[in-house]
């Protein structure tokens, strides 16, 4: 995968090509980042929310961020984004069959 317009995202280990990636261009642009403990996930997750907030910080993109252990208030305050408390005795809950397309 290679967009002139994309993010660096590493290597392909196969042809040594160079991975870059323009998720705006994709029909569905989510993403999962997942490794061992100790891996850097944290610091991916923060490169690619930094990244794609300032890219593309005059059009209508939006991160969702589940975040259970708040790691992300500091760069989610940053940026203008809104924290929603979550639990079992909170009036905000998340309805996963009432999401709008």
């Amino acid at each position: 995968l290679q967009d002139r317009s994309g993010k660096y995202y590493g290597i392909n280990q196969i042809s040594s090509n160079i991975i870059t990636i323009d998720r705006s261009l994709l029909n569905t642009p989510s993403g999962l980042i997942l490794g061992t403990s100790g891996a850097g996930k944290g610091m991916a997750t923060k490169h690619e929310i930094i990244t794609t907030k300032i890219k593309e910080s005059g059009e209508n993109t939006e991160i969702i961020i589940v975040d259970p252990e708040a790691e992300y208030s500091v760069i989610g305050r940053a940026f203008g984004g809104e924290m929603i408390d979550i639990a079992p005795d909170s009036q905000t809950y998340l309805n996963v069959l009432d999401l709008s397309e």
